[in-house]
């Protein structure tokens, strides 16, 4: 990038002074934008990409989450705003990967955790709200599980109504 930034710079020209010697009008207007290129393509989110994530990102595409998980290994998948039944845990299983955004897995089975992670690095949960269905709140397992993992990032995670004597968030 140095070497590009000294060819629109020539010799006889001072950009930092106020003084100008000679400098080129279209130099002007070429650095701001050319540096707001270069801002835009360093400032993407963890997903690749800017904005609202796509179609092929979200776990309404499948037909469950499991099913997502399955079909985009190593990818964090968008989970939509709503209620998202569940009979058995969702397992994560790849190397950075995850889920998040404002949706609510609701487990309906009581003899399973809501989501389980087990030997992998760098999943990430964010912004979900973990729950279990109103008649089975009591149960003897984790809302969240997760078994020699490292660089597990798990934020703004709300798990709610899983009443057990094990943690809510078993590490």
């Amino acid at each position: 990038m140095l070497p590009l930034l000294l060819l629109m710079f020539p010799r006889n020209s001072c950009w930092l002074s106020n003084t100008n010697y000679n400098m080129n009008p279209s130099t002007i207007f070429f650095v701001p934008c050319f540096l707001m290129g270069v801002f835009t393509l360093f400032m993407q989110d963890a997903r690749g990409q800017s904005g609202t994530p796509s179609a092929v990102d979200s776990v309404a595409a499948y037909p469950s989450i499991q099913a997502a998980i399955e079909a985009n290994p190593g990818k964090l998948l968008y989970v939509p705003a709503g209620d998202y039944p569940i009979d058995k845990k969702i397992v994560i299983h790849t190397d950075n990967s995850g889920l998040f955004g404002p949706g609510r897995i609701i487990q309906r089975n009581p003899e399973q955790p809501i989501i389980e992670i087990e030997r992998v690095a760098g999943v990430q949960l964010r912004d979900l709200t973990l729950t279990r269905v109103e008649e089975k709140f009591d149960t003897n397992n984790e809302g969240i599980l997760a078994i020699k993992c490292r660089d597990l990032v798990i934020d703004n995670v709300r798990v709610i109504d899983n009443r057990t004597r094990s943690g809510a968030i078993t590490l």
